[in-house]
This record gives structure tokens, C-alpha cells and sequence, in this order.
């Protein structure tokens, strides 16, 4: 675990790293926590809870800070961080789409869609739903039916879903009047969900290229030593 002051709250301190067991998609992030230091330093004067919802914009710059001062524990907080899934998935899940009188199911670990009847007992597949379109709020949402994400993770899919789109076919992506991103108002509230993702977006990704960074520079120096040994 590491700990870190708010850049904008010297009455609350942050810590990341300690996973309260709290599964839910309400959560901002299970490593993302808070604490009360009553302006005194970086001493904590109450146990642990999870971060709320309007310190997420404080929280990720306050911990984006802090990994720049202090780079090596950027090792410890890689663990919980937010990582890509594999794009076969996402062009999978893109493929799906409703079709009025048919009933069709998929795996979503086997990455198929099947019109066999067998299927509709096999807990292994799921039906399609009447909203499944191939769009990414489509795609966004067939993730979220298969796996279990906290917020933070919805940002790094949704990033990675927008990318993917976009490197398709140049698409481009609008949540306006979208309700399955509602929540994002809660994280960075603004004049609407597009200026709040565009906020918390911003926000994550100060964290995000750090991590990614430290992957990067390890595989990097695995080369380097790799071509020492052969030498």
C-alpha cells in the first residue's frame, strides 16, 4: 500500500493498494481509499474507506504527483491498476448484433455465437439482447453483463473501446443523453457526460501513463539484458 496527500484537501489524505473486498460497480475503485488527517501532515486520525465519488479528479492528480516523486513505488501501485483487454474480445463482442426473429446466444470466454437450442441451458452462453448493435455503448455494456469492474476499470475499457472504434474506422463517440453513463457526473461533474468523461479521462491517464511507462522500461531492460547474455 502507499499512501499520498491531496493536492486540494489537506484535511483528507489517499491511499491505494488495499483491496476492501467491496465488489460492487458502485465502488470508484476496491484500491482507491481516503482517510482523515485533520490538516495534520500525513497522519491518519480514522481507519480506511473507500474513495468517494467527488474526490476521484483530486485523488487520481494527488496520486499522479506523488508517483512522479517518488517513482519506485510505482512497482507496488501497478497492482489493482487498470489494464487492456484483449482486443480480439472487443471486435467479438462488436460482431453481435440482435436480429428480430432470430434467438442466438454467445460465449463470452470462447469468443462464439451459436443458434443451437442446446445452448439455452448452458450457463457457458448467454442469449443475445434486443440492444446488442455492434456500437461501443453495445460493446460497453456485453462487458459489463461477464465481468465484475469498478469504475476505474470502466474508464480504461471505455478508453480502450473509443481507441478501438476509432482505429477501425475513424469513428468517433458521443454519450450525450446516453444513461449507462450516468455515473460519470458523480466521478467529475460538469455541464454534461461528454465534459466529464473528457475531465476524468484526463485524470486517469496522468496515473495511467506512469504504469504503463514502468511496463514498458521493464521490457525494455529485459531486451537489453537478453542481448547482454547472447554476447
Amino acid at each position: 500500500m502507499i499512501k499520498f496527500k491531496s493536492i486540494k484537501n489537506d484535511q483528507i489524505g489517499y491511499a491505494w493498494g488495499w483491496d476492501s473486498d467491496l465488489l460492487n460497480r458502485g465502488n470508484v475503485s476496491w484500491d482507491a481509499h481516503q482517510f482523515v488527517t485533520f490538516g495534520d501532515g500525513m497522519v491518519q486520525h480514522s481507519p480506511l474507506w473507500l474513495v468517494e465519488p467527488g474526490n476521484t479528479i483530486d485523488f487520481l492528480y494527488s496520486m499522479a504527483e506523488h508517483l512522479l516523486q517518488n517513482p519506485k513505488e510505482i512497482e507496488e501501485a501497478k497492482s489493482g491498476w487498470g489494464y487492456d483487454e484483449a482486443t480480439s474480445t472487443i471486435s467479438f463482442l462488436a460482431s453481435i448484433h440482435w436480429k428480430e426473429g432470430k434467438i442466438r446466444y454467445y460465449s463470452f470466454n470462447e469468443l462464439k455465437i451459436s443458434s443451437s437450442d442446446s445452448k439455452k441451458y448452458d450457463k457457458r452462453w448467454t442469449e443475445v439482447p434486443q440492444w446488442a448493435d455492434g456500437t461501443l455503448a453495445s460493446v460497453y455494456r456485453l462487458f459489463l453483463d461477464n465481468q465484475r469492474m469498478d469504475f476505474f476499470r470502466q474508464i480504461h475499457l471505455l478508453s480502450q473501446i473509443k481507441d478501438w472504434f476509432y482505429d477501425r474506422d475513424n469513428s468517433s463517440w458521443s454519450i450525450r443523453g446516453d444513461e449507462h453513463f450516468s455515473w460519470l457526473l458523480d466521478l467529475a461533474p460538469g455541464k454534461d457526460k461528454w465534459e466529464c468523461w473528457n475531465e476524468i479521462v484526463h485524470a486517469y491517464k496522468t496515473v495511467d501513463c506512469q504504469v504503463r511507462a514502468f511496463y514498458l522500461t521493464r521490457g525494455l531492460q529485459r531486451q537489453i539484458d537478453t542481448y547482454k547474455e547472447k554476447s
